[in-house]
């Protein structure tokens, strides 16, 4: 393979921030015109768009990388605990009624 498979040609830092800027004041826009019934598709591709974010998340921690953006994360204050959760009933995913 050639060194120009593994090099990107991004944009500087500042126009990319100013075109996620740009995108998500569009989707606002769009969202307080839209029917409900859109809003959900919408609301589908934002969870889509958060599964890839923890999947990044998780593969860093994985590869042992550090954390991105250390200053704009809450440090963990408290111990290590188990959590003791009641016993019961369970229901998992969502109700034939609900969004999706």
């Amino acid at each position: 393979m050639s060194d120009e498979y593994w090099t990107l040609d991004l944009p500087p830092l500042a126009e990319l921030r100013d075109s996620a800027h740009e995108v998500l004041e569009g989707v606002r826009i769009k969202l307080a015109r839209s029917d409900p019934r859109d809003v959900e598709a919408l609301r589908l591709a934002l969870f889509h768009e958060d599964m890839h974010g923890e999947a990044l998340i998780y593969m860093r921690q994985t590869l042992d990388y550090s954390m991105p953006f250390p200053d704009r994360i809450a440090p963990h204050r408290g111990e290590h605990e188990d959590v003791e959760l009641p016993g019961g009933p369970f229901a998992q995913g969502a109700r034939r009624d609900d969004a999706f």
